[in-house]
Protein backbone atom coordinates (compact mmCIF):
# COMPACT_ATOMS: atom_id res chain seq x y z
CA UNK A 1 0.00 0.00 0.00
CA UNK A 2 1.38 3.51 -1.38
CA UNK A 3 1.33 5.64 2.27
CA UNK A 4 1.39 9.27 2.50
CA UNK A 5 4.92 9.82 4.41
CA UNK A 6 5.91 12.62 6.60
CA UNK A 7 8.80 14.74 4.71
CA UNK A 8 11.99 13.05 6.08
CA UNK A 9 13.37 17.19 6.16
CA UNK A 10 10.21 17.39 9.42
CA UNK A 11 12.40 15.90 11.83
CA UNK A 12 15.01 18.73 11.55
CA UNK A 13 12.17 21.18 12.98
CA UNK A 14 12.57 19.48 16.53
CA UNK A 15 14.72 21.14 18.85
CA UNK A 16 17.87 19.00 20.52
CA UNK A 17 17.52 15.75 22.53
CA UNK A 18 18.69 18.17 25.57
CA UNK A 19 16.30 20.72 24.87
CA UNK A 20 13.13 18.01 24.53
CA UNK A 21 14.35 16.61 27.60
CA UNK A 22 14.30 19.51 29.85
CA UNK A 23 10.68 20.02 28.84
CA UNK A 24 7.80 19.69 31.68
CA UNK A 25 4.07 19.34 30.58
CA UNK A 26 1.45 19.56 32.83
CA UNK A 27 -2.38 19.55 31.75
CA UNK A 28 -2.57 23.15 32.07
CA UNK A 29 -0.01 24.26 29.70
CA UNK A 30 -0.35 25.70 26.76
CA UNK A 31 0.10 23.74 23.44
CA UNK A 32 2.24 27.24 22.29
CA UNK A 33 4.23 27.20 25.15
CA UNK A 34 4.91 23.59 24.49
CA UNK A 35 5.13 24.46 20.31
CA UNK A 36 7.99 27.01 21.19
CA UNK A 37 9.71 24.53 23.37
CA UNK A 38 9.67 21.79 20.63
CA UNK A 39 10.50 23.46 17.43
CA UNK A 40 13.37 25.41 16.10
CA UNK A 41 11.14 27.70 14.06
CA UNK A 42 7.36 27.89 14.64
CA UNK A 43 4.44 30.64 14.05
CA UNK A 44 1.01 30.58 14.87
CA UNK A 45 -1.42 30.00 12.17
CA UNK A 46 -5.08 31.92 12.10
CA UNK A 47 -6.45 28.80 9.72
CA UNK A 48 -9.37 26.79 11.14
CA UNK A 49 -7.64 23.25 10.53
CA UNK A 50 -4.04 23.57 12.09
CA UNK A 51 -2.78 25.79 14.78
CA UNK A 52 1.51 26.32 13.51
CA UNK A 53 3.83 26.95 10.49
CA UNK A 54 6.89 24.93 11.64
CA UNK A 55 9.75 25.56 9.48
CA UNK A 56 12.49 22.70 8.89
CA UNK A 57 15.15 23.85 6.40
CA UNK A 58 13.37 26.56 5.13
CA UNK A 59 10.42 24.00 4.29
CA UNK A 60 7.18 25.24 5.97
CA UNK A 61 5.20 22.55 7.22
CA UNK A 62 1.46 23.03 8.52
CA UNK A 63 1.18 21.50 12.14
CA UNK A 64 -1.58 20.74 14.31
CA UNK A 65 -0.04 20.06 17.37
CA UNK A 66 -1.54 18.02 20.19
CA UNK A 67 -0.43 16.65 24.13
CA UNK A 68 -1.68 13.21 25.09
CA UNK A 69 -1.02 11.42 28.40
CA UNK A 70 -4.10 8.70 27.91
CA UNK A 71 -7.05 8.87 25.89
CA UNK A 72 -7.81 12.18 23.85
CA UNK A 73 -10.85 12.55 21.88
CA UNK A 74 -9.91 13.20 17.78
CA UNK A 75 -12.68 15.52 16.37
CA UNK A 76 -13.43 13.60 13.33
CA UNK A 77 -15.81 16.28 10.95
CA UNK A 78 -14.24 19.33 11.84
CA UNK A 79 -12.27 18.14 8.74
CA UNK A 80 -14.91 17.45 7.09
CA UNK A 81 -16.20 19.89 4.22
CA UNK A 82 -20.44 19.01 3.95
CA UNK A 83 -21.04 21.52 1.03
CA UNK A 84 -18.16 19.62 -1.28
CA UNK A 85 -18.96 16.17 0.66
CA UNK A 86 -15.14 15.38 0.85
CA UNK A 87 -12.66 16.39 3.04
CA UNK A 88 -11.67 20.13 3.92
CA UNK A 89 -9.51 21.57 0.82
CA UNK A 90 -5.76 21.32 1.54
CA UNK A 91 -5.93 18.86 4.72
CA UNK A 92 -4.04 16.39 3.44
CA UNK A 93 -1.18 18.97 3.63
CA UNK A 94 -1.83 19.16 7.59
CA UNK A 95 0.89 17.33 9.63
CA UNK A 96 -0.41 16.03 13.19
CA UNK A 97 1.98 16.01 15.67
CA UNK A 98 1.45 13.79 18.98
CA UNK A 99 3.11 14.41 22.23
CA UNK A 100 3.09 11.69 24.71
CA UNK A 101 4.33 12.65 28.34
CA UNK A 102 3.95 11.13 31.72
CA UNK A 103 2.55 11.44 34.75
CA UNK A 104 6.07 13.54 35.78
CA UNK A 105 5.78 15.61 32.79
CA UNK A 106 8.47 14.88 30.83
CA UNK A 107 7.96 13.72 26.86
CA UNK A 108 7.69 10.55 26.02
CA UNK A 109 7.74 10.64 22.51
CA UNK A 110 7.03 12.74 19.23
CA UNK A 111 5.52 11.56 16.47
CA UNK A 112 4.03 12.87 13.09
CA UNK A 113 1.17 11.22 10.62
CA UNK A 114 -0.14 13.46 7.77
CA UNK A 115 -3.91 13.74 8.36
CA UNK A 116 -5.32 11.94 5.88
CA UNK A 117 -3.70 8.83 7.51
CA UNK A 118 -4.50 9.44 10.69
CA UNK A 119 -8.44 9.47 9.35
CA UNK A 120 -7.81 6.73 7.55
CA UNK A 121 -6.21 4.70 10.42
CA UNK A 122 -9.51 5.49 12.60
CA UNK A 123 -11.82 3.76 10.72
CA UNK A 124 -13.19 6.63 8.94
CA UNK A 125 -13.80 7.43 5.01
CA UNK A 126 -16.11 9.57 3.04
CA UNK A 127 -19.32 7.12 3.23
CA UNK A 128 -19.01 6.75 7.09
CA UNK A 129 -18.69 10.40 7.44
CA UNK A 130 -21.98 10.77 4.80
CA UNK A 131 -23.90 8.49 7.14
CA UNK A 132 -23.05 10.25 10.22
CA UNK A 133 -23.82 13.50 8.65
CA UNK A 134 -27.61 12.09 7.90
CA UNK A 135 -27.71 11.25 11.74
CA UNK A 136 -26.78 14.85 12.40
CA UNK A 137 -29.53 16.25 10.65
CA UNK A 138 -31.88 14.41 12.97
CA UNK A 139 -29.69 14.91 16.09
CA UNK A 140 -28.54 18.60 15.94
CA UNK A 141 -25.50 19.50 17.60
CA UNK A 142 -24.22 16.23 17.63
CA UNK A 143 -20.44 16.10 17.00
CA UNK A 144 -18.35 12.69 15.84
CA UNK A 145 -15.16 12.69 17.94
CA UNK A 146 -12.89 9.69 18.13
CA UNK A 147 -10.76 8.09 21.17
CA UNK A 148 -7.37 8.01 20.56
CA UNK A 149 -4.52 6.51 22.32
CA UNK A 150 -1.36 7.22 20.65
CA UNK A 151 0.87 3.91 21.90
CA UNK A 152 -1.70 1.95 20.87
CA UNK A 153 -2.68 3.11 17.67
CA UNK A 154 1.46 4.04 16.30
CA UNK A 155 1.97 -0.13 17.35
CA UNK A 156 2.52 -1.62 14.09
CA UNK A 157 0.98 1.44 11.95
CA UNK A 158 5.01 2.44 10.57
CA UNK A 159 4.05 3.47 8.09
CA UNK A 160 2.78 6.07 8.43
CA UNK A 161 3.73 7.27 12.01
CA UNK A 162 6.89 8.35 12.29
CA UNK A 163 8.65 8.12 15.74
CA UNK A 164 10.89 11.97 15.58
CA UNK A 165 11.84 11.58 19.42
CA UNK A 166 11.18 9.20 22.11
CA UNK A 167 13.32 9.66 26.53
CA UNK A 168 13.33 5.54 26.08
CA UNK A 169 15.80 3.72 23.46
CA UNK A 170 14.49 0.57 23.84
CA UNK A 171 10.88 2.11 22.58
CA UNK A 172 10.65 1.13 19.06
CA UNK A 173 7.17 0.19 16.59
CA UNK A 174 9.51 -0.96 13.10
CA UNK A 175 9.90 -3.79 11.49
CA UNK A 176 12.65 -6.30 12.15
CA UNK A 177 15.23 -6.23 10.27
CA UNK A 178 15.32 -9.86 9.82
CA UNK A 179 11.64 -9.38 7.87
CA UNK A 180 12.86 -6.27 5.90
CA UNK A 181 15.98 -8.28 4.56
CA UNK A 182 13.84 -10.97 3.40
CA UNK A 183 12.14 -9.05 1.28
CA UNK A 184 15.07 -7.99 -0.84
CA UNK A 185 15.97 -9.52 -4.12
CA UNK A 186 18.92 -11.39 -3.62
CA UNK A 187 21.55 -9.29 -5.45
CA UNK A 188 20.18 -6.18 -3.08
CA UNK A 189 20.73 -7.98 -0.31
CA UNK A 190 24.18 -9.51 -0.73
CA UNK A 191 25.31 -5.77 -0.64
CA UNK A 192 23.30 -5.19 1.98
CA UNK A 193 24.62 -7.98 4.14
CA UNK A 194 28.13 -6.99 2.81
CA UNK A 195 27.24 -3.58 4.70
CA UNK A 196 25.97 -4.16 7.80
CA UNK A 197 28.87 -5.46 9.79
CA UNK A 198 31.27 -2.73 8.45
CA UNK A 199 28.54 0.08 9.43
CA UNK A 200 27.97 -2.01 13.09
CA UNK A 201 31.72 -2.21 13.55
CA UNK A 202 31.90 1.44 13.45
CA UNK A 203 29.03 2.27 14.81
CA UNK A 204 29.09 -0.34 18.10
CA UNK A 205 26.70 1.15 19.92
CA UNK A 206 23.92 2.18 17.72
CA UNK A 207 20.89 0.70 17.24
CA UNK A 208 19.59 -1.08 13.80
CA UNK A 209 16.30 -0.18 12.97
CA UNK A 210 14.12 -0.55 10.20
CA UNK A 211 12.42 2.92 9.00
CA UNK A 212 9.51 1.03 6.40
CA UNK A 213 8.31 4.27 4.99
CA UNK A 214 11.89 4.72 3.72
CA UNK A 215 12.87 1.52 3.16
CA UNK A 216 16.24 2.11 4.73
CA UNK A 217 18.21 0.13 7.79
CA UNK A 218 18.78 2.73 9.90
CA UNK A 219 21.90 3.41 12.49
CA UNK A 220 21.05 5.56 16.03
CA UNK A 221 21.17 6.42 19.31
CA UNK A 222 17.51 5.76 19.46
CA UNK A 223 14.78 5.08 17.30
CA UNK A 224 14.06 9.15 16.63
CA UNK A 225 15.14 9.94 13.11
CA UNK A 226 16.58 12.84 15.14
CA UNK A 227 18.96 10.29 16.46
CA UNK A 228 20.15 8.08 13.19
CA UNK A 229 23.81 8.59 12.11
CA UNK A 230 23.89 6.47 8.89
CA UNK A 231 20.94 4.62 6.50
CA UNK A 232 21.57 2.02 4.49
CA UNK A 233 18.92 2.35 1.45
CA UNK A 234 18.46 -0.55 -1.39
CA UNK A 235 17.52 1.22 -4.50
CA UNK A 236 17.71 -1.17 -7.72
CA UNK A 237 20.71 -3.59 -7.41
CA UNK A 238 22.46 -0.47 -5.64
CA UNK A 239 23.14 0.26 -2.57
CA UNK A 240 22.86 3.78 -0.82
CA UNK A 241 25.16 4.95 2.30
CA UNK A 242 23.37 8.12 3.39
CA UNK A 243 25.30 9.93 6.33
CA UNK A 244 22.79 12.22 8.68
CA UNK A 245 24.90 14.56 9.21
CA UNK A 246 26.82 14.22 5.97
CA UNK A 247 27.56 17.86 5.24
CA UNK A 248 29.39 18.39 8.48
CA UNK A 249 31.95 14.81 8.04
CA UNK A 250 35.71 16.12 6.49
CA UNK A 251 35.41 13.89 2.71
CA UNK A 252 39.12 14.50 0.91
CA UNK A 253 38.50 12.05 -1.18
CA UNK A 254 35.05 13.62 -2.42
CA UNK A 255 32.86 10.19 -1.98
CA UNK A 256 30.19 11.81 -0.98
CA UNK A 257 27.63 13.10 -3.01
CA UNK A 258 24.96 16.28 -1.81
CA UNK A 259 21.63 14.99 -1.00
CA UNK A 260 18.65 16.77 1.28
CA UNK A 261 19.26 19.02 3.50
CA UNK A 262 22.45 18.13 5.71
CA UNK A 263 22.45 14.30 4.72
CA UNK A 264 25.08 13.35 2.65
CA UNK A 265 25.17 9.81 0.24
CA UNK A 266 27.31 7.05 -1.14
CA UNK A 267 25.99 5.19 -3.95
CA UNK A 268 27.61 0.90 -3.77
CA UNK A 269 27.51 -1.22 -6.79
CA UNK A 270 29.99 -3.44 -6.02
CA UNK A 271 31.09 -5.12 -2.76
CA UNK A 272 34.48 -4.00 -3.18
CA UNK A 273 33.88 -0.38 -2.88
CA UNK A 274 32.86 -1.51 0.51
CA UNK A 275 36.59 -2.13 1.21
CA UNK A 276 37.49 1.61 0.64
CA UNK A 277 39.76 3.07 3.38
CA UNK A 278 38.01 6.28 2.81
CA UNK A 279 34.38 5.26 3.61
CA UNK A 280 35.68 3.75 6.65
CA UNK A 281 37.36 7.02 7.52
CA UNK A 282 33.85 8.62 7.31
CA UNK A 283 32.19 5.94 8.95
CA UNK A 284 34.58 6.50 12.08
CA UNK A 285 34.10 10.53 11.52
CA UNK A 286 29.96 9.57 11.84
CA UNK A 287 30.74 8.29 14.53
CA UNK A 288 31.89 10.72 16.77
CA UNK A 289 29.08 12.79 19.05
CA UNK A 290 27.45 15.82 17.20
CA UNK A 291 29.21 19.10 18.52
CA UNK A 292 26.40 20.97 20.88
CA UNK A 293 23.85 22.96 18.74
Amino acid sequence: MQWLEVPQVFERALKTRKDLLAIHINPRSSIEDLAAALFRKVEPSNESLYSFIVTAHWRKFKVELKKQQGVQWFDVDRYYDEQTDDWADGSEEILMVFVTYATSGEVESVSAICLPELIRLLGWDRKTMRKALRLRRKVKGLQFKVPVTMRALMKGNTPPFQLLYTADPDVHFQMEPKTFLKRLPPETRALLDAARPIVQAALPDAGERVYEGYRTLSYGSSPALCDQVVSLTPVKGRLQIAFHRGADLPDPTGLLEASKGQQRVIRIKRADQLEESALRDLLQAAAAPPPEA
